[in-house]
Parts: C-alpha cells; structure tokens; sequence
C-alpha cells in the first residue's frame, strides 16, 4: 500500500522538569486481530435514513452463518473471517412490521442488501506501525477504521450514540426552561406513527374544536367517541403535527436519543457546566464506571475478532516544566516574580510600560435609581486608584457619566458619550467604560459592534454587580485589560528563559477559524479565520487580521495577504525582518493536517516572497487542539496533585499515549479552576528551526504567562487565544444580529460583517 505524507519526526523525549507519573483515561489494546481483517461493501435498497441501516444488517446477520460482522452505519462491514457464500452476495431481509417507522416516514419492509468484497487488510503492519518501523500508509488507515468500527458496534446497538460518543440516561439532570418554543425540534410518537411536533394549542383539549360531519366536537370527546378512551389531562393542551393534526399531549411519547441543536439560555448553559466540572476524583471514578458498562470483556464481535482491551487506566510518565520569571516595572517591588501553581497578582507590582488614559467617559446601561451616580464613581475612583498604583497614567479624572437605555438605540447612546468625552477632554477618545445589568451576549455584541466598527474607540465592559463591591483583584484586571488596549504592557517573560524569541528577530503567529453552530445554520452566519502576530521582541504586543469565509472551510482564504500585512507590521514596529516564524494554528483534525499544512507553508512563503524575493525566514508549524477527550490523573495527588487533585500547570506528557514517531505532545499549562483539566495537544507539522523536545515545550508553556487579560498561565498559546478572542470579536461585527438565546431559531438572511476601524488596527483591542 502508498504510503501517506508523513510529518516532523520526534527528535528526543524531553527532560526539563521534575518527573511524575499520572493516570490516564487510555485502556491498552491487549490483543489486535492477526492476521488480516475482511472488508465489505454494503449496498441497502431502496435507500433509507442512516439511523435505520443498523437494523436492517441486524437482521441480515441472520444469514451469515455465524460470522460477526460489524457495521459502520452506512456502508463498510468488517469480519475477521470471509462470509462463506464468497466475495459477492445478494440477501433479502424483512423487517417485523412497525419496526421501522420514521419521523413523518413509513418506511418498506423488504430490503435487498448487496454484499461485494472490498480488500483484506493486513494486521501486521498496524503492529510494524505502532512500534515505529513503518509509516503511516492507506492500509494501516483502514486497519485502523475497522478497529473503531469494531468498538463502536455493540455500544452502538445498545446506547444513544452522537458521533463518536454514547449516552445513557444514568445521571441525567434536566435543563429546564424554555421547552415550549424548542418542542417544534422534537419527534414524538405514538402506537400508530411517529412524528415531529410542529406547535401546541393556546387551549385545552377539552376546548379546542374542529368540524365533523358538520358539527364541532371538541378533541376530548372525539377521542372517548372514536376510541373509547377518557382523557386523564383534558386540561392540557393539544399538540399540532403536520397539516393541523391535533393530538392529546397524554398520548404522545417523545423518541429517546434526540440530540439538542439548540443553543442554551444563560441558566441552562450554568446547570450544564456545574454538572459537567466534576472533580477528578469523581471523573476517574464515572470513566472506570464507563468501562463497565460498555463490558467489552463480553462483547461477543470482539471476542471474534481476538480484539482484547485492558479494564485498566494507562500510567505513563509526566513531567512538570519550571515556571518562567516574569519582568514587571523596575520602580515595582517585585520586579521580577516566579508565580507559584500558574497564579499571581499585581500586588506590588507596577506594568512594564503604562499607558496614558486622557479621554473617556463612563456609559451606565441602566437606571440611575438601579446604579446610583454615587456608586459608579466609588467605583471608578477605586479603577483610578488601582490603575494609578499599577503604573497607568490617570491624566483626566473628570468623567464623564451617562445614563443609557440597555433595551435599545445603543448606537446613539455610545456616540452620545463618546462626543460628550471628547468635548470635556478637548481631544479624541480613546476608552469609553460600559456598566451591563447583566452578562448576555446582545448588549455586548452591540456595544463591540459599535465600538469597533463605527466609533472606533476602545471599549471597557463591566458588569453592573461590581459596581457595588469594588474588590481590588477586580480592578487590577480590568486595569490590566485597559492598559494593553491602550498600547501599554503589563509584563514580560525573562529573556533568557525565551531564547528563540530573544536572540533572533522572531515573529510568533497564531490562527483560528470558528463556523456556525450545528443549529445556525439558516441564520446567515459566515465562517470567520482570524490572524494574530507577535509585534515586539518580546512577544507581548500581538496585531489581528480578519477574513469572512464561506463554506465551513478549515482553509484559510486570502492567508498569503494576511501574513504579508502582519509582517510588515512587525518590521513597522521593530524595525527588522523577522528571521524565524513560528506560526500556531488551532480548530482542524488529523484528516485536515496536510491539507492545512500545505496551506500554511504555501502562504508564508508567498508573503515572504511578495516582501523581498530573497527573503526566506525559517519557518516551524504547529497545530494544537483542546477538542479531544485526553485526560490526566496524578498518582499522588498530595505530592503531584494541585489544590483541586489536578495536574500541576506544566505537566507535559511525550510518551506512552502520544504518537509513536511523531513530534507531538499534550500540555496542560494552567491552573484548575473547577472540574477536571483538560491538556492542549501540540503536533509539529513542519520544523525549519530545529527544535527538540525540551525547545518547544518549554517556550510554548512559557508563553502561556505572556497573557495580556490575566494574572495566571493560560490553557493554549496566546497568538491562538487571541486568534480566537478575534474571530469571536468578528461575529458582533453584523448589524441586525438577533443574539438572544433564540438566535438559532430564526434565519436573518445573508449577514454584512463591517470592518474594524483603523484607529483601532494597531492596539489590542480584543484584549
């Protein structure tokens, strides 16, 4: 078989940091089937829904003779050994009547299956692959697609399965509120058919009427009339399927197993993640639990196959990297402070270089009896005392306080405030604060949406509870967010622990691209990349580039052009070509790897050759991920464990559950708030600079302390981060955008993203 490209090689496994050993949720493949697995291709007619396939080769197994097959749910089948009837076959299978009924769809009961022979897939060399004697190839793919085939079968037969991943109802808590408007989502059925609700009646069933022979009846009576059966609920309203079709609401059944599409109000996103941030202890003991109930020891298809899984969680080795020094103000107390466990604060410290604060003014979306005048400027003169101690300049004390209407005609208020900041300051704004009664996402989006695309004026949101506690942590955040938004710097990392950084000019760069949610998909909403760039020697100060795209493409459009303006961004501000670039890319796949990469690679080059034909800088691509479900457990949670009994911020693990070549490895850089931790996975794609193990990950962890927003280690690079702060920035950039709790119900047509400002182009306004 061809072999597949293949990516960076792993150069060595890292030894900075002190060891430790953790837990993982991995189970080690005992035994893989050997030598060969047969593979087959399904034809099912007359064609039916996917969620139906299953059944019908359920019923078809009848006639293998007592070969296990198992099924992908479309077309491939695989057994581990051939069907007796030879490489082709023609079967008719029956469905039990009422067995297979559909939403809205009675499907046939006779199906004819064609069964034709694909390949033999040889099992050895997933076995050459896994201990690094040969590269990846089309054969070991296929093994490897037949292996998840063959786990997924069984549980698939037996739980709700979405995706990859099944559910069952243990544990299950409901996510009330707003069911009434959702229900047009949901199928339902009774003994006759199936069904997808369309509305409910405003009235009773007792009260609600239609026409039969002439006459008005009302759906209580016209049920006990025609079936004899007395409504226990007639009080309850009726449920509307299809063309106005009344049914009891007590007869109806909702199917089990229907995903939500929908997006979640503010409380139920709040239950979701309360229940969803189990402690560590409680998550290793709910996967173990897993396992037993997925009881691979007796599934039966794989018992076939000599496929054998461990009950185990796989221990393998970790290690905690140093923490980096970080650089404050030298006039600072602490000018230069080694955080402990990823936190720290800016007691006694003063930013690196504090911006000049000369023009603003203070918008309140609220009522001045909600928010007194009296308590917004207790706490704005808390902000100016914090800001001031922080090293910012407070040159303008005098501001400028309106009162807004949070319920509409946003644009004016904030252009009101705007005009009326610059006039008392006699010069341009440059920072307008905002107090939001509450935190949901329309008063916010269109105060960014204005801000940086009418305006043009850095924009500072607060909630309105802090209004009434102005707790110095609080502050000294959003001093933080204030001053980088301004041009300032907070801190930087000791050069010498950032060598490739600071002894060559380098450019770090980050990429995102976020696409519409599953259930927005009639809304008009685009997909948005967005790219950030390092602009100083100290990897501080990040630029941003935005580009709309359609299609959900992981591609990034116009990606030559992006690069080329942020490189000349860096040379603006530093007055050098960068040398090396390292460029960050998060949100694709291992299917999507080369793809990127060729794209990557391609436009830089591009750029960089649109600049000066001879001007070649190296060049080290990574991809990280956070969508996985890898998770780490220490050992010893007393002497490896954080307070919460999770991995320490700097736990790198390179080995045991990484690739067996390939330069990859998870990292979790920041401390646990809640729940359990979850590690980025890094995966070199391409490597000019030549980095090895220790290199790279302690220059990536190290970065994660250059955050500009907060005082603690952050779970992925900053340019990533930022990248993606950008492209969620770029989603409010729409005029007429519904982003209320219901913004997947409606289409709004094709969405117009404007642009930001160029007033706002050099500073970090996504901050």
């Amino acid at each position: 078989m061809g072999s597949i490209a293949e990516f960076v090689r792993r150069p060595d496994l890292g030894r900075v940091g002190h060891s430790i050993k953790v837990r993982t949720n991995y189970f080690e493949v005992t035994d893989l089937p050997f030598p060969k697995i047969y593979h087959y291709d399904i034809v099912i007619i007359p064609k039916v829904p996917p969620a139906s396939n299953r059944r019908i080769i359920q019923e078809a197994e009848n006639s293998f003779s007592g070969v296990k097959a198992v099924f992908d749910g479309r077309r491939n089948v695989y057994t581990v050994r051939p069907f007796s009837f030879g490489d082709a076959h023609n079967l008719e299978v029956t469905i039990p009547e009422d067995d297979m009924d559909n939403v809205g769809i009675i499907l046939p009961r006779v199906y004819k299956v064609i069964i034709r022979k694909v390949a033999e897939i040889d099992m050895r060399e997933i076995n050459k692959f896994l201990n690094g004697g040969c590269s990846i190839s089309s054969n070991i793919l296929t093994g490897i697609m037949a292996l998840n085939v063959l786990i997924h079968h069984k549980p698939s037969k037996d739980h709700i399965k979405v995706g990859r991943i099944f559910y069952t109802n243990q544990g299950s808590q409901l996510l009330d509120g707003g069911i009434e408007r959702q229900l047009n989502t949901i199928s339902c059925k009774n003994t006759r058919c199936q069904f997808r609700i369309s509305k409910l009646t405003n009235t009773s069933a007792s009260s609600t009427t239609f026409e039969v022979n002439g006459q008005q009846i009302d759906i209580a009576t016209y049920f006990f009339n025609t079936y004899g059966r007395r409504l226990q609920y007639p009080f309850l309203p009726c449920v509307v399927v299809r063309n106005e079709t009344y049914l009891p609401i007590e007869i109806c059944n909702v199917v089990e197993g229907q995903r939500y599409m929908r997006k979640f109000n503010e409380r139920q996103m709040a239950d979701m993640i309360e229940f969803t941030c189990q402690p560590p202890q409680i998550r290793n003991y709910t996967i173990n639990q897993g396992i037993e109930i997925l009881n691979y020891r007796q599934n039966e298809y794989m018992y076939q196959f000599g496929f054998r899984i461990s009950n185990d969680m796989v221990i393998t080795q970790a290690r905690v990297l140093p923490t980096p020094t970080l650089y404050y103000h030298p006039a600072s107390k602490e000018d230069t402070f080694t955080p402990k466990d990823g936190l720290w604060n800016l007691k006694n410290k003063k930013v690196v270089t504090g911006a000049t604060l000369g023009s603003w003014a203070c918008a309140v979306f609220g009522s001045e009896r909600d928010y007194p005048i009296g308590t917004i400027q207790n706490f704005i003169r808390e902000l100016f005392n914090t800001c001031q101690v922080a090293g910012m300049n407070i040159s303008n004390r005098n501001l400028h306080i309106l009162h807004c209407n949070p319920q509409g005609g946003i644009e004016n208020s904030l252009k009101q405030v705007w005009v009326r900041a610059g006039s008392s300051a006699k010069s341009k704004p440059q920072l307008i604060l905002c107090i939001l009664p509450n935190t949901g996402a329309p008063l916010y989006a269109e105060i960014k949406r204005v801000g940086d695309t009418v305006i043009g004026v850095a924009t500072q949101c607060i909630q309105g509870k802090h209004m009434f506690s102005a707790k110095k942590q609080y502050c000294a955040n959003v001093c933080l967010k204030i001053n980088v938004k301004l041009g300032g710097m907070n801190s930087f990392i000791d050069p010498s622990q950032m060598p490739f950084i600071t002894q060559r000019p380098t450019i770090i760069m980050g990429a995102s691209v976020i696409h519409p949610a599953p259930g927005e998909q009639n809304t008009g909403r685009s997909s948005i990349a967005a790219v950030t760039a390092s602009v100083d020697a100290k990897a501080f100060r990040y630029f941003a580039a935005i580009r709309i795209q359609h299609g959900k493409q992981v591609v990034i459009d116009d990606l030559a052009e992006i690069i080329k303006e942020l490189l000349k961004a860096f040379y603006q501000t530093c007055g050098r070509k960068p040398e090396r670039i390292l460029f960050y890319r998060d949100g694709i796949s291992e299917t999507q790897f080369l793809i990127v990469r060729e794209n990557v690679i391609k436009a830089i080059n591009a750029a960089c050759k649109s600049l000066d034909e001879k001007y070649k800088p190296t060049i080290t691509f990574v991809v990280v991920q956070k969508r996985h479900h890898t998770r780490f457990f220490p050992i010893d949670t007393r002497r490896d464990g954080d307070k919460t009994g999770n991995c320490p911020s700097g736990t790198v693990v390179d080995t045991t559950v990484v690739h067996p070549f390939e330069f990859d490895f998870y990292l979790l850089s920041h401390p646990s708030l809640q729940g359990i931790s979850r590690p980025a996975h890094y995966h070199v794609l391409y490597d000019e600079n030549g980095f090895n193990a220790d290199s790279l990950q302690t220059l990536t962890y190290n970065l994660c302390y250059n955050f500009a927003r907060c005082t603690r280690a952050v779970s992925i690079v900053p340019p990533v981060y930022y990248a993606r702060l950008v492209c969620r920035r770029a989603r409010f950039h729409t005029s007429g955008e519904n982003w209320s709790d219901r913004d997947t119900l409606e289409g709004i047509g094709s969405a117009s993203y404007a642009v930001v400002k160029s007033e706002l182009l050099n500073f970090m306004y996504f901050a």
